[in-house]
């Protein structure tokens, strides 16, 4: 008979989505998960501020189809600097969600690299330091070679009727998801710096499309 794992013994993965940046008129709400898809799929109905307990689609899913991966799903609001209160490494593999695709519902984006820049307005109206690495150059981007190879090699793919996007790090894409991936993909060097002493393996962003059908 096989041996159920523990959750010591799982590889441990965090998967993150973003709560509301745009109110109009509205108050503003950091903390809401109504309107952004990324945060919607982890946490299900929309709330004025996340559950403890993420019972979304998303958690649903994974956690029926890889019941042999210890999933951790965390939602986090879309104001500069927030992705720093994560220990990312505690975990084998982080993925990030964000809203990113807005041209249709079918297509999903994978973020090979991150750029040097922060341009914008948060969800409460401020700006950053341009930089998000201050010993970096305004236009130098951050790699990973191998996290680079397993996103290339799902462009042009297809999987369960979205079509996957490799998108390599651009001017066009220096918003929180950006800093988000940056620090993620700096967290995974520093890492290997340390001779892996940590779990952290594998990073990743995906920018993910509205549903075709948006519920209240």
């Amino acid at each position: 008979k096989k041996k159920k794992m523990s959750n010591e013994q799982k590889r441990k993965v965090l998967v993150t989505g973003f709560l509301d940046w745009r109110f109009n008129n509205e108050p503003i709400n950091i903390w809401r998960s109504r309107d952004n898809p990324s945060s919607r799929l982890l946490v299900g109905d929309a709330c004025s501020s996340p559950p403890i307990i993420k019972n979304g689609e998303l958690p649903k899913l994974l956690e029926t189809i890889l019941p042999e991966i210890d999933f951790h799903f965390q939602t986090i609001p879309t104001i500069w600097n927030s992705s720093y209160s994560l220990d990312l490494t505690k975990f084998d593999v982080v993925i990030h969600l964000g809203l990113g695709v807005y041209d249709r519902t079918d297509r999903i984006l994978l973020e090979n690299g991150a750029f040097n820049q922060r341009n914008g307005n948060d969800a409460l109206g401020m700006t950053a330091e341009q930089k998000i690495d201050i010993n970096l150059d305004l236009e130098d981007t951050i790699q990973h070679s191998r996290m680079s190879d397993i996103v290339c090699e799902l462009d042009n793919s297809v999987i369960e009727n979205f079509s996957i996007k490799t998108e390599s790090a651009r001017i066009g894409n220096t918003y929180i998801c950006n800093e988000t991936h940056f620090r993620a993909l700096k967290s995974l060097f520093e890492n290997e710096k340390e001779n892996n002493k940590f779990l952290l393996s594998g990073v990743f962003f995906v920018h993910i499309p509205y549903p075709e059908k948006v519920d209240d």
